[in-house]
């Protein structure tokens, strides 16, 4: 009784069956102890399976559209948001394709630590005039490839935990 009326989903035929929802990718949970979101690489080869798997998918759909965006999103903290945005993000830099990655959580932002950076200007700047988008968005290397990101600004706030794989060809 109590796993009949347990709301979670727990298999992919759970999510097929209730929302009609085909599952692009399987990647695997990566357990860490950082208190920052993990870089591809620092993934097991699995999860960078799965994320070049994801690319892929991706790839053939933005052919087939209009849509050059990807939104990661989530309900609760620790769910591997941000670092699916990035892994993701160095994925589709990988296979060609020109990235920016805009870190939109301005209550709990986490690129600017998990690149290093000292000095910036981020996506709350922007927002509010006092930097131009292109001053703010900072080139990165993660692994072999080169991608841009526009870090969110350390300010406090009561934005929703966002992250953002912006694409474009």
């Amino acid at each position: 009784l109590f796993h009949a009326l347990d709301p979670r989903l727990r298999r992919e035929e759970q999510l097929r069956e209730r929302f009609g929802l085909p599952v692009l990718s399987r990647i695997p949970y990566q357990p860490h102890a950082r208190p920052r979101p993990l870089l591809p690489d620092e993934l097991s080869p699995g999860a960078h399976e799965g994320y070049r798997t994801l690319r892929t998918i991706l790839a053939a759909r933005a052919r087939s559209s209009e849509s050059r965006a990807v939104l990661v999103t989530g309900s609760a903290p620790g769910e591997g948001k941000s670092t699916t945005a990035m892994c993701l993000a160095a994925a589709l830099a990988q296979g060609g394709a020109r990235v920016i990655l805009i870190e939109a959580d301005l209550r709990r932002p986490t690129f600017a630590d998990s690149f290093n950076l000292a000095e910036f200007n981020g996506i709350e700047h922007v927002l509010e005039g006092r930097v131009e988008l292109s001053e703010a968005v900072l080139p990165v290397r993660i692994e072999s490839t080169q991608l841009r990101i526009l870090p969110a600004h350390a300010s406090g706030g009561d934005t929703l935990g966002l992250s953002f794989a912006v694409v474009g060809k």
